[in-house]
């Protein structure tokens, strides 16, 4: 028996979220993909607030994790529609967020990692 996967998941580098501008950008393209996940790489967003979670995810994507970045550098983040998926369990790592999804149409589970490591000047260190 073939499981069908209707939730539409998206990742995307946003290179820093600190411009309304973009929260619109994302809004938007959420809406027109109608995306069930979201995960986003190099927030550089230190201190997030209920008002920039709320502008980024919308009305569809309620759910959230987002650990701070480090300084204006780095960061990540998971935005879920809470009518298609539930995050029951999360990890935060220092560069990564891994969380236990489940479907809600089929009760399908997996784990999900969404990982963005700073670099120094192009090279990890």
């Amino acid at each position: 028996q073939m499981i069908r996967n209707h939730c539409n998941i998206m990742s995307w580098n946003v290179r820093g979220l600190n411009a309304p501008a973009k929260h619109e950008a994302i809004r938007e393209t959420l809406a027109a993909l109608k995306t069930a996940i979201l995960t986003l790489q190099e927030t550089k967003i230190d201190t997030w607030s209920s008002e920039i979670t709320r502008e980024v995810g919308g009305q569809l994507l309620q759910g959230c994790v987002v650990p701070p970045a480090l300084g204006t550098r780095g960061g990540v983040a998971i935005f879920w529609n809470k009518d298609v998926v539930s995050i029951e369990s999360h990890s935060i790592g220092r560069f990564t967020i891994t969380a236990k999804v489940t479907e809600l149409s089929n009760n399908v589970q997996y784990w999900l990692t969404t990982a963005y490591r700073p670099t120094k000047e192009g090279v990890l260190s």
